[in-house]
């Protein structure tokens, strides 16, 4: 699984460049809007321009597009992706951590205990389906992106104010994961 969002672009770009077996890996983004890939706001479509698309290899890997593009998909794909992930957890989880502390497309404290659900945020026109911390908890290895300055703040209240009442989706995670849990950050960060 792989984040949305610019912090993992440099990380996608390297890692295009390493002679991987790639056709042995599957990947999907950890959350989507619903927008068409082309879209700028298109997660799935990040990773195909910034890593598959770079990819000399013939043999890439597959890039799953198992999130909609458009509106009338939405519970049509919910129980796709439902059905997928009931049978196959993912075995790594690349997410990052926004400004405000969320990660996957996960804001606030949701309880489901189904593998994806729909949000839709007051401040974006569109619609988002996200992983939920149903799945996430589950994953053998989550590894957290952190990078630049705009990041420091949030990553010191995921780290280090567990006093803090606000619901923070990565101090969930790295707290309930059963998994390892690694954080990657840049010295701004």
């Amino acid at each position: 699984m792989l984040p949305g969002g610019n912090s993992p672009k440099v990380f996608l770009n390297e890692l295009s460049n390493y002679n991987i077996n790639w056709n042995k890996i599957s990947l999907i983004a950890t959350d989507e809007r619903v927008v068409p890939l082309t879209s700028n706001n298109s997660n799935t479509g990040m990773i195909k321009r910034e890593l598959v698309d770079r990819i000399e290899n013939k043999d890439k890997p597959q890039l799953m597009e198992l999130y909609p593009k458009k509106k009338k998909d939405i519970e049509n794909k919910l129980k796709l992706l439902e059905k997928y992930f009931y049978n196959n957890i993912p075995k790594i989880a690349f997410l990052g951590i926004g400004e405000d502390g969320h990660t996957a497309g996960i804001f606030k404290a949701k309880t489901t205990k189904d593998n994806c659900y729909l949000v839709k945020n007051l401040a974006e026109p569109y619609h988002r389906i996200t992983i939920s911390m149903n799945l996430l908890i589950r994953v053998p290895y989550l590894i957290f992106f952190v990078l630049g300055s705009n990041k420091k703040k949030s990553l010191q209240k995921t780290l280090f104010n567990e006093n803090n009442k606000k619901f923070l989706p990565a101090r969930f995670l790295l707290k309930h994961g059963f998994g390892e849990k690694i954080i990657l950050c840049d010295r701004e960060a």
